[in-house]
Parts: C-alpha cells; structure tokens; sequence
C-alpha cells in the first residue's frame, strides 16, 4: 500500500489522523534533526497499522514534511 503522509513534527502529542483515502496526516513529537523524526514516524505508522517497521519505507520526501510512504504487508 502507498499513502501520503503530512508530518508535523515537534508536535504536543502523537497521534494519526486519516484525512483521504491514502492521506494522513500524523502528528509526532520528535524534533526534525538528524532523521529522528523519521524514525519516530515510522515506529507511529507500524503501530497504527500493525506492522513492523521492516515494512515500512519512505520513498520520497526524507527531508520534507510532506512524505510518499510504502507499507508491504
């Protein structure tokens, strides 16, 4: 599955919001430096959709809020 992730970092609290079919927007507390919160965002997805990180990638976006992500089931 592909989905568009709209990250906001350094935000209060973590949370997932589905705003289209394949769009979230995802909430994290992790401040944007040296990829952290890339990490962050990917351990938060692999909790919503109960997978391992393992299967999450991102495939475009690494250093944008706005992020292309693939999760192979």
């Amino acid at each position: 599955m592909r989905i568009t992730c709209h990250v906001k970092p350094r935000s209060r609290k973590e949370e997932i919001v589905q705003i289209g079919p394949a769009e979230f927007e995802v909430r994290i507390t992790q401040m944007p430096i040296d990829g952290k919160a890339n990490e962050r965002l990917i351990r938060a997805l692999g909790s919503h959709f109960k997978c391992a990180k393992t299967c999450i990638t991102i495939v475009s976006g690494h250093s944008s809020k706005r992020k292309i992500i693939d999760i192979i089931a």
